[in-house]
């Protein structure tokens, strides 16, 4: 899948829309045009199967996104069959259950019904509003929809504007809005667990939500054990279900953790797989990652990003932005023709960490001194709307020039009831839901990592498969704060794979969440004493994502964008230039001001804040490709080339 838009009524033609989502020249584009709905599908050749699907008894159209495995039926997965593609598939289904079947479908996708009989247009979402759909309405009456935000002013009759109270949650430290809210004026993403129907008769509109999570409260388990032993039947039945077609080259991002450690651990044994670990340089994290890779006999590719990538990201990626993400967590967008020239399929660990590992799960923490400050296996009750706003909210930057009050933004978009909590258009059973982001929407962080994998080829996350969310759902939270049930799952499925240590702290996977709480302050010490640890220059370390604050100090990335920005910050009326450069200034003179400053440049680089701010010369720049090293250790372990400039790295 790449993308998909699309007007509901309205009067002008959407090629505009669709041009957006084109990346790499080589995807498909399907259309359909009556005087009713226009819609562009893009995707990838590797699909197969036309979109849109025809149920057979129906009089109906029904385009699909994404990874559909097949359907659940009382309990039990029916997988799709492989020579069945996912539009027919959502048409037979259909065509048996009316709107009902999205309900039972299994995979992360969203999609579109026209049912000209009874003159709707419904759009659709998985459980978790994994990938988003945004809507608008036009001047000329038209729902508008697409699934890069971007290019909603592609349509004529539409013309963006900035919320100002959202931007400014936009361009804080934590980021947002959160749920469903952009930094746009009328324009949302689809609800998750959703499908939202039009009728073209009457213009009303009616949302069915067709699945919540239960009470975080709910599960019990005959011990960790059990619930372990559930995990890992079920996390290899998921990764089973995503590599069943073997006519498709497999590929896996691996790190020196435990998360795709998982992944590599459940593959059915006869799968032929490629591994990719992007870094800056041949770190300890990367020489993990090339041991678990010779551990597996599988090939080893070794993605080298240089002191530049982030200025390149910065050139070739930022008109499809969709104002969720920092422009550098485009982590592999210097890569894709490399990966794509290699595989057909890419797996990732991507959710273990807000799903299993209880990323938003609020948690106490203790300063000690030189060893920093570290979080306890302990909640850390919220209970209100102030508290959330103080613990975890938003912090201004000094550079935005509002009177915007986002305590107050936040009461506004909280909202309790007898019965639940409508926050930022989406609804939970509790307060402590909400405060745990028990739909994870926009799903997790990083979500531009994925949308650029996305965009160059097919991509399977098994933790979105339903059975490993109905488990999710019923986990209880003392295991996201107390135990490590991911490194568990890795000693359960391969133990040789958990003896390796974790990158970080230096010990065995399958260890207790303790062990490796102890392990992680005196490993990193001890590597920086150790003459093989040595980091050969300051903006970089033994993560595979690099030291971001120093790589700004060293390199003119992000002044030149500010540079090139003067004009733009100038006209938008809630920036303060003076302000905006001396929030650099400090950066330089060692305040960490990387994330406030990583969020602007991604809002400035952004075409359609030029558009909005009317500056925009209405020229589009080529992207920049990139350049990459790559390095291959064959299935014998030898290497069959280094990496340049890499010589004295190991």
């Amino acid at each position: 899948m790449v993308g998909a838009c699309g007007v509901i009524g309205g009067e002008h033609p959407i090629d505009g829309l669709s041009d957006t989502l084109v990346r790499t020249g080589d995807e498909r584009i399907d259309r359909y045009e009556d005087d009713k709905i226009r819609l562009r599908s893009v995707r990838h050749r590797s699909r197969s199967g036309e979109n849109p699907g025809r149920p057979a008894g129906d009089d109906a159209l029904i385009w699909v996104w994404g990874n559909v495995l097949g359907e659940e039926v009382d309990g039990t997965h029916r997988p799709r069959p492989l020579d069945e593609p996912a539009p027919a598939y959502c048409a037979r289904l259909f065509e048996e259950h009316g709107l009902g079947f999205v309900e039972r479908l299994n995979g992360d996708f969203f999609g579109v019904v026209y049912d000209r009989e009874r003159a709707t247009v419904s759009l659709f979402t998985d459980r978790l509003g994994t990938r988003p759909l945004y809507v608008t309405e036009a001047d000329d009456g038209g729902i508008v929809f697409s699934s890069h935000v971007q290019s909603l002013d592609r349509y004529p009759a539409v013309s963006l504007a900035f919320d100002d109270e959202y931007v400014a949650e936009h361009l804080s430290w934590r980021g947002g809005p959160l749920g469903v809210k952009t930094p746009f004026e009328g324009v949302e993403a689809l609800q998750p667990g959703t499908v939202t129907t039009y009728d073209l008769g009457d213009d009303s509109v009616e949302r069915d939500t067709y699945w919540r999570p239960r009470p975080s409260t709910a599960g019990e388990f005959d011990g960790f054990d059990e619930f372990i032993g559930e995990f890992v039947e079920r996390f290899r039945a998921a990764t089973a279900a995503l590599t069943r077609d073997r006519s498709k080259e497999y590929g896996i991002l691996l790190s020196g953790g435990s998360d795709a450690r998982l992944v590599l651990a459940a593959l059915p044994d006869d799968l032929d797989v490629t591994a990719f670990h992007m870094a800056d340089w041949m770190s300890k994290e990367a020489r993990v990652a090339e041991r678990i890779a010779l551990e597996k006999g599988i090939e080893f590719r070794f993605l080298r990003r240089g002191p530049d990538y982030n200025a390149r990201v910065l050139d070739r990626s930022p008109e499809y932005w969709n104002f969720q993400q920092l422009f550098n967590q485009a982590w592999a967008e210097g890569f894709i023709e490399e990966i794509r020239s290699e595989v057909d399929v890419l797996l990732t660990g991507h959710f273990m960490d807000t799903m299993y590992k209880g990323l938003f799960v609020p948690v106490r923490h203790v300063d000690l001194g030189p060893l920093g400050v570290r979080e306890l296996p302990f909640e850390l009750p919220i209970t209100s709307v102030e508290a959330y706003h103080e613990e975890l909210g938003p912090r201004v930057p000094g550079y935005l020039d509002t009177d915007v009050d986002l305590a107050a933004v936040a009461r506004r978009n909280v909202r309790r009831t007898a019965d639940d909590v409508e926050a930022y258009g989406v609804r939970y059973d509790s307060f402590r839901d909400f405060v745990h982001g028990r739909l994870h929407y926009p799903a997790t962080t990083d979500p531009l990592f994925r949308q650029c994998l996305r965009e160059g080829l097919e991509l399977r996350i098994p933790t979105l498969d339903r059975r490993m969310i109905d488990l999710w759902d019923a986990m209880p939270t003392r295991y996201k704060t107390r135990r490590t049930v991911v490194n568990a799952a890795v000693g359960e499925l391969d133990a040789d794979l958990a003896a390796i240590p974790h990158a970080d702290s230096g010990v065995a996977v399958d260890r207790s969440r303790f062990t490796h709480l102890l392990g992680h302050v005196p490993m990193n010490k001890l590597a920086e004493l150790s003459p093989f640890d040595a980091v050969p220059a300051t903006h970089l370390n033994h993560h595979p994502w690099g030291n971001q604050s120093e790589l700004v100090r060293e390199r003119d990335y992000v002044e030149n964008a500010l540079d090139d920005s003067e004009e733009l910050i100038r006209a938008l009326p809630f920036l303060d230039h003076d302000e905006v450069r001396e929030c650099y200034e400090m950066h330089l003179d060692g305040t960490n001001m990387t994330r406030y400053l990583y969020r602007l440049v991604t809002f400035l680089k952004a075409p359609v804040t030029a558009r909005i701010a009317g500056l925009d010369d209405g020229e589009d720049d080529e992207p920049v490709k990139d350049e990459v090293a790559v390095d291959t250790v064959a299935r014998d372990g030898r290497s069959s080339g280094r990496v340049p400039g890499d010589a004295d790295d190991d």
